[in-house]
C-alpha cells in the first residue's frame, strides 16, 4: 500500500511496544510515522522531521507531554493518558487535536488524525 496520506505522524512514548503498535497500525493505513522514546528525542524528532501531528504520552522518561509541548508551541498534538484529568488539562493547550484514554484504540486515533 502506498503512502496515501501526506501527514507525517510523530509518536512519543517510553513504552516501545506501544509505539511499535501505533506505528505499525498507522503505517498499514497509509500514514508515515517517526517515533521517539524520550522528551529530548521528541523535540529533536519534531524539529528535524517537520512532524505534522504528534501523538504523545502524558508522562514518559521523567518528563511530561506538557514539558515537551511548551518547547513546541506550533505543534499539533494528540495526547494519550490513563488519567482523564490530564486529558482535560490538555484541552487548554494551543494546537490540541484530541485526547485518547489508555489503553488506546487505534480507530479512535485514526478518527482524530482525520479530524
Amino acid at each position: 500500500m502506498g503512502k496515501e496520506n501526506s501527514l507525517l505522524i510523530g509518536i512519543a512514548d517510553d513504552h516501545i511496544q506501544g509505539v511499535n503498535f501505533i506505528s505499525n497500525e498507522l503505517e498499514s493505513r497509509g500514514f508515515e510515522t517517526v517515533w521517539a522514546y524520550t522528551g529530548k528525542d521528541t523535540l529533536k524528532m519534531c524539529k528535524e522531521n517537520k512532524v505534522d501531528l504528534l501523538i504523545v504520552d502524558a508522562r514518559f522518561d521523567g518528563t511530561t507531554a506538557f514539558d515537551v509541548l511548551k518547547e513546541l508551541p506550533k505543534q499539533k498534538f494528540i495526547i494519550m493518558s490513563a488519567d482523564e484529568n490530564i486529558l482535560e488539562q490538555a484541552k487548554k493547550i494551543k494546537n490540541y487535536v484530541g485526547g485518547i484514554l489508555k489503553p488506546v484504540n487505534i480507530d479512535d486515533i485514526v478518527a482524530l488524525i482525520k479530524k
